[in-house]
């Protein structure tokens, strides 16, 4: 453990331990690479490859770093880099041997497997160091040719896992050495793209396809990141002998809020509708909290009303009993074009939610209160049709919180998304049908609780929680591309077109086909699912192309294995990936599985496994990949009063 270089962010420090100090002990400490001296630095713009560059430059040495894609060979141009190369080229060896006038280099820092071993060897100068970062051949127990190293080469392996476990001594040594090396300005963070927490799966998928560039790092949101020396901000809680008011209070989620503050100990509420107890069901849902040991007060008010709110103030202080909390639920949804809203219907809307928060806001200014929650709308965010009035209404709402926030008082302002359970669309089925096919489901009641939970406990302004399938969205929603807040959300992870896509109905094609044609078929499912996951065309992978000539690595391996289980049905055993490489050796093991063939998974393996000398790297179809995806980088009119169902709004341009 060390201090953060100053200057430093959380996120850019998340990029220097591992890569840099894997690159800084193969490079100094095991090649001892010297001023003058050329490496061969193969995926360049990785984390490991851009830290080794620059550790390369303050070391003096020129570097030639190979990179599988134009966009990525361009960017490693532009840190300095003297020769770049084409690592998806089988030529790359006669490449650095022309660079270097026939010489070689000095060092090799490899991470590519298979054929690229012994290619890399072959490119070393006399005394040169080849240093192995990899794993898998390693672990495979891969032939090693020696007949490189007979002029005084060397071949090193670098396993920074075994160094981290075992001595203690020397991490620390090579992470203080780093950091110095930071705060001296001779080597920088480097560049990252920042996933939230809660989309890790798009991470490892972006990873996994290898076109990232520097680092993938998993952040939390401020608000939710504790800094040192800060006081922690006390968790929510209720007080029993406190009174809490949710104007909306008999509406489906006003009812959701009264039974979850119930659980949480408060005995004491204060529910206002404009029918107040006269509303239908009041007088159950009143007998019900009552069995859960709250007093309740029913309030008929207009929140929207100057009077009526100070009427509801009236009542609280005539309890005896101090409020503690508000929750401003109520709303009316009053949908129409621009066009067609006149003064009455703006009102209509605007009034119970932007002025009565305004109201509410300033009869508890002088009072002392634990909470001051107040439901928005995504739709404040990303518009919606026919919903001018309501989007305003919640846009003062979310000006609002900021604006108690920087009074010093508390407050909190949700955008919520589709509430279901209790909710407006809940109870608008046609609402619900449509806004699913754009791609937005629902908030069930006990997610929103504990969600509206967790904001109170980390002293947010504002906070939005929305379920949405952003594939299905950016669909619906073309126009919005150009959306600053969507590209960010695009650029995060979201991924247009979804791996498995198609391969559900694979089973039953399987089962369908002759006896002789059934392993063709399997092979079809084989390549569809292969291809959606390594993101090229089916139709371009061979049955007997090894899988490791195009990129496929342990996470890849896992997702193939698990849309061979969902789409075929078929579990293979964990190491069937690594003994089967190739797609007809996959569609052999499955084939067994589903009792399509005599011989054993394991026999079909043997008997099929290519002979990996006699595969020349001119029958790898490296065109299957397209340029898109090798360089895409930054790739009714009724009015309702009810409660803060602003699942009704759905983000639109």
């Amino acid at each position: 453990m060390t201090l953060i270089p100053e200057g430093v962010s959380h996120e850019e420090a998340a990029t220097l331990p591992v890569v840099f100090m894997t690159s800084w002990y193969a490079l100094k400490h095991t090649a001892r690479l010297r001023k003058g001296e050329w490496i061969l630095v193969h995926a360049g713009a990785g984390g490991v490859g851009m830290a080794a560059i620059q550790i390369a430059h303050h070391l003096g040495a020129k570097v030639i770093a190979s990179a599988g894609s134009p966009v990525k060979r361009e960017m490693l141009k532009t840190l300095g880099v003297a020769e770049v190369i084409d690592s998806r080229k089988g030529d790359f060896a006669e490449k650095v041997m022309e660079l270097t006038n026939r010489r070689g280099v000095d060092v090799v820092l490899n991470a590519l497997a298979a054929e690229a071993i012994p290619m890399g060897l072959s490119c070393l100068a006399e005394s040169g160091r080849f240093v192995e970062i990899g794993k898998r051949d390693i672990y495979q127990n891969s032939k090693l040719p020696l007949f490189s190293l007979r002029r005084n080469a060397s071949f090193h392996v670098v396993a920074m896992d075994a160094i981290f476990a075992g001595d203690a001594e020397l991490t620390r040594d090579l992470l203080k050495e780093i950091v110095d090396l930071v705060d001296e300005g001779e080597l920088t963070p480097l560049p990252f793209r920042t996933f939230p927490a809660c989309r890790v799966d798009a991470a490892f998928r972006l990873m996994a396809a290898g076109k990232h560039i520097g680092k993938v790092v998993i952040a939390f949101a401020d608000p939710f990141v504790h800094r040192v020396g800060e006081p922690l901000h006390p968790e929510f809680s209720v007080d029993p002998e406190a009174t809490y008011l949710i104007t909306g209070g008999f509406g489906g989620f006003g009812r959701v809020l009264a039974k979850w503050l119930a659980d949480e100990g408060a005995r004491h509420l204060t529910l206002t509708s404009r029918q107040g107890a006269a509303t239908e069901g009041a007088d159950e849902f009143i007998a019900e909290l009552k069995e859960l040991g709250v007093e309740t007060l029913p309030v008929a008010a207009d929140v929207g009303s100057p009077k009526d709110v100070k009427g509801i103030f009236k009542e609280i202080a005539a309890s005896g009993r101090p409020l503690k909390g508000v929750y401003h639920l109520a709303m009316v949804i009053d949908d129409a074009p621009l066009a067609d809203l006149n003064p009455d219907r703006m009102e209509s809307v605007m009034a119970p939610k932007a002025l009565g928060a305004w109201l509410l806001h300033q009869g508890t200014a002088e009072m002392d209160l634990d909470a001051f929650v107040m439901f928005s709308s995504i739709s404040s965010i990303f518009g919606n049709p026919a919903q001018g009035n309501y989007s305003a209404a919640n846009a003062f709402i979310d000006s609002l919180t900021h604006h108690r926030h920087a009074l010093g008082l508390p407050s909190l302002g949700v955008n919520w998304g589709v509430l279901g359970g209790e909710g407006y669309v809940a109870r608008n089925e046609r609402v619900a049908e449509f806004l699913e096919r754009q791609g937005t489901s629902s908030i069930e009641p006990n997610e929103v609780t504990a969600l509206l939970e967790s904001f109170l406990d980390a002293n947010v302004a504002q906070a939005a929680a929305i379920r949405v399938d952003w594939a299905k969205w950016r669909q619906s929603f073309r126009t919005m591309q150009e959306n600053p807040l969507l590209e960010r959300i695009f650029a995060d992870g979201v991924e247009t077109d979804e791996s498995g896509g198609g391969a559900g109905d694979w089973r039953v094609k399987i089962e369908s086909a002759d006896a002789d044609e059934r392993e063709g078929v399997i092979c079809q499912a084989v390549q569809d699912i292969v291809g959606s996951v390594l993101r090229v065309k089916p139709e371009t992978l061979r049955e007997d192309q090894p899988l490791t000539d195009l990129g496929l690595d342990s996470l890849m391996g896992v997702e193939i294995e698990t849309l061979i289980e969902s789409s075929i049905g078929v579990t293979l055993p964990p190491t069937s990936l690594m003994r089967a490489r190739t797609i007809g050796q996959i569609a052999t093991l499955i084939s067994g599985h589903l009792g399509g063939g005599e011989s054993s998974p394991g026999a079909a393996v043997e008997e099929k496994a290519p002979v990996e000398e006699e595969l020349s790297l001119d029958e790898v179809d490296l065109d299957a990949l397209s340029d898109d995806e090798l360089d895409g980088l930054l790739g009714d009119e009724d009015s309702a009063e009810a409660e803060p169902e602003p699942e009704a709004a759905t983000p639109s341009s």
